[in-house]
């Protein structure tokens, strides 16, 4: 029998994005699943939208709050969604992202090997517009991320530019309960790297090499607008959460994973504390661009380009900006595609080298 997926959407005032997240689902091959969806007591159209929607569809749940809760409660918000799913496996969609067509079919096959507790693989960052910027690939480091042996993962988040998007996560069921369900602290409020670190201890991993999932960068993200308030870009309050964990977790990771407690890897993750601050502004610069406010990434420029703890490769990023190469959203989108297209084709020649070789 085909296992069903249980696929979790919080969403608040996602009017413009909504109805292409729930869109995406119906859209998919694999057909058993189910889709809940927490509405957060959004003030604009979403409730309405997605509604609207269900009413064709009873695979569809829609809960709203009567209050918002906010990002303090996400990880309330989440088990809320888990404690009603029927699913064998867990899958997160927000609102405002959206799915390829095969996502579902492409990861449920991987859950057969009963060692399997988690899924993952890349994906397509876009505009609001639903337009290409990047792509959040592994391809790279392949074998380091099926998590064995079992705990090895962890050791990944020591780079703080590592990061697993949820948009192409899924999860066993009964393994996300065996750690209580999706996790935060008081340091860092997101559920995304405290769940995936957790289960990190629990079994192994599987890594597709291919895209899973479309996560929407946008001005009204809840997570930009957490991490433009704090003076890493939510950095310095993940490194809290994981060096509690660690603490937390002291006995396992010291019998199998003594470098946890290397005093040369902490030092390094300081100096790279340090250099996230410094280089907070061109974070933020590229977050406008992103989202087409051309003349505030530029008015950041020209401030920006007198911090002398910039690298030469910023400084050239910030004169590229003020010479506008950055001009419209043609150009951006343009770049954004470009990269696609160079993954695509990446890809493709992965594989046959992959078909060579075996045969």
């Amino acid at each position: 029998m085909k296992p069903k997926v249980s696929i979790i959407t919080p969403t608040y005032n996602h009017e413009d994005y909504i109805e292409k997240c729930i869109r995406s689902v119906l859209a998919q091959s694999y057909r058993n699943w189910e889709m809940i969806i927490i509405d957060d007591d959004s003030s604009d159209k979403t409730y309405d939208l997605a509604l609207k929607i269900k009413k064709s569809d009873n695979r569809i749940k829609l809960i709203k709050h009567r209050i918002r809760w906010g990002i303090k409660k996400l990880d309330v918000t989440y088990n809320q969604a888990l404690r009603i799913s029927r699913g064998e496996l867990i899958a997160i969609l927000e609102g405002d992202d959206y799915w390829p067509k095969d996502k579902l079919k492409q990861q449920i096959k991987v859950f057969r090997y009963n060692d399997i507790v988690m899924s993952f693989g890349d994906c397509i960052v876009v505009n609001r517009h639903g337009h290409p910027l990047e792509v959040n690939t592994y391809r790279n480091g392949r074998n380091r991320f099926q998590n064995s042996p079992i705990g090895s993962i962890i050791s990944q988040f020591y780079d703080l530019d590592f990061y697993i998007s949820p948009v192409t996560v899924m999860i066993r069921k009964s393994t996300l309960n065996k750690i209580g369900g999706f996790k935060k602290n008081k340091y860092y409020r997101f559920v995304d790297i405290p769940t995936i670190i957790e289960l990190g201890l629990t079994g192994k991993f599987n890594y597709i090499n291919n895209i899973l999932g479309f996560y929407r960068k946008h001005e009204q993200s809840s997570w930009f607008n957490y991490a433009k308030e704090t003076t890493t870009m939510g950095r310095k309050e993940f490194v809290n959460y994981l060096r509690v964990f660690i603490k937390r977790k002291r006995k396992t990771l010291l019998k199998n994973f003594p470098e946890f407690f290397d005093e040369e890897s902490l030092k390094k993750q300081n100096l790279m504390l340090g250099q996230k601050k410094r280089e907070k502004e061109i974070s933020l610069i590229r977050h406008y661009l992103a989202f087409g406010e051309v003349n505030r990434a530029k008015t950041m420029s020209k401030k920006a380009i007198q911090n002398h703890g910039l690298t030469l490769r910023d400084k050239l990023f910030l004169y590229i900006v003020l010479l506008g190469v950055f001009n419209n959203r043609l150009s951006i989108r343009l770049i954004g595609e470009f990269l696609v297209l160079r993954y695509r084709f990446m890809c493709f020649i992965h594989t046959r080298i992959n078909e060579f070789i075996s045969t």
